[in-house]
């Protein structure tokens, strides 16, 4: 398995944290990813294989995604 050391969201996915930054008032990209990621984890269907593009200008490390339990890979 490869480490991941960044990711770039797609225009889509930035596109809908600003609108969940707005509605839920969470103030940090971060923090609604890491959500996310937990809420995809606890779908018991297996995500369909999709070419995603990475074409927006949002970028983030794992140590951003992973706040202070980022050094627990």
């Amino acid at each position: 398995m490869t480490a991941i050391d960044h990711i770039r969201l797609s225009q889509q996915a930035k596109d809908q944290l600003i609108k969940l930054k707005r509605v839920t008032g969470i103030e940090h990209w971060n923090v609604l990813c890491r959500w996310a990621l937990c809420v995809s984890l606890a779908e018991s269907s297996i995500p369909p294989a999709a070419k995603i593009p990475s074409d927006s200008n949002v970028e983030m490390s794992w140590k951003v995604f992973g706040g202070p339990r980022a050094g627990l890979r």
